[in-house]
């Protein structure tokens, strides 16, 4: 392939098959490696008529499926493995031709040992002779042909029941591992769920039983704080009874008090009182004495005598 240039492959023409014609029963690819046997619509002979639309071909070739010449395009891969099956067609034609070269050889042997080959004949003689000599033995090699394939078909079946058993058996083992598997994975996990679940409800119970301690002494704490502070509010009360007992005691004792200063104020205001009209009335006669004089003070007195 020359560099920078555009390699175009092709296998066949449109509408031809891939398969060749073998010499006979071909063994030699019984799995396809050769050449896949997927369905390829561009070989199908039975579509040839579908493509020699020219609108059909004008399509492919637009595409890029087929060449100028309407040869089906393919890439490097594809054409080695065409090619390699090509080439395993024609080792196997060289193959059987130099196999019927041999067995022919040795009939001819053979008839020359036995002396049953006519003296003195040419070769069409001789081609004649074996043709009608040969018929018979060429049955019977047919036969025999047919026969040992038969047998290598028979031995492959066989072979490939065995095989399917085996498999069938090592699958039957396989699932019985498996549900073997499942079951005891099953018990393990129903075994952990029931472990998991003793474990909380171990759990749960010492919480209740600690909450339940808990709240037995929250209520013992607060039957000790009733208690305490029913005999605190009991002294209390106490406290303050003896307190209002003393100041109501002492509010008697002031009031007895308060009753007998009552009476020595009144008392006092009365003498004090007196003493103040008293003074008020020296003050006047002292006062008419300064503004009257004496004779006045007589008339006036004996006005005022009367």
């Amino acid at each position: 392939m020359i560099p920078g240039s555009s390699a175009l492959y092709y296998t066949t023409k449109l509408s031809e098959k891939l398969f060749r014609p073998s010499y006979g029963f071909n063994l030699t690819d019984p799995y396809c490696r050769l050449l896949e046997n997927q369905y390829k619509s561009l070989h199908d002979p039975h579509l040839r008529a579908y493509y020699k639309r020219k609108d059909i071909l004008r399509r492919l070739k637009k595409g890029g499926y087929i060449t100028g010449n309407n040869k089906i395009v393919c890439n490097l891969r594809e054409l080695n493995k065409y090619r390699e099956y090509l080439t395993s067609l024609k080792l196997d034609f060289e193959r059987n031709y130099i196999r019927e070269q041999k067995m022919l050889a040795k009939q001819v042997n053979k008839l020359h040992e036995n002396k049953q080959i006519p003296g003195h004949s040419d070769v069409a003689q001789f081609q004649n002779w074996l043709l009608q000599e040969g018929t018979q033995s060429v049955k019977d090699q047919e036969r025999l042909i047919r026969h040992r394939y038969l047998d290598m078909i028979s031995r492959e079946l066989e072979q490939r029941e065995r095989n399917a058993e085996e498999q069938h058996l090592l699958q039957m083992d396989r699932e019985e591992r498996r549900q073997r598997e499942d079951t005891r994975r099953k018990l393990n996990l129903r075994r952990k769920i029931e472990e998991e679940w003793k474990t909380k409800e171990l759990l749960l119970l010492t919480k209740i039983g600690e909450d339940v301690k808990r709240e037995a002494r929250v209520e013992e704490q607060r039957r000790r704080s009733r208690e305490e502070s029913d005999k605190k509010k009991q002294a209390f009360l106490e406290k303050r009874m003896a307190y209002h007992l003393q100041k109501m005691q002492e509010n008697g004792f002031k009031k007895e008090e308060m009753e007998k200063n009552t009476f020595d104020y009144r008392e006092q205001d009365r003498t004090h009182s007196e003493y103040t009209s008293l003074k008020k009335k020296k003050k006047i006669y002292d006062d008419i004495k300064l503004i009257y004089p004496v004779g006045d003070q007589k008339a006036n007195k004996g006005v005022h005598g009367n």
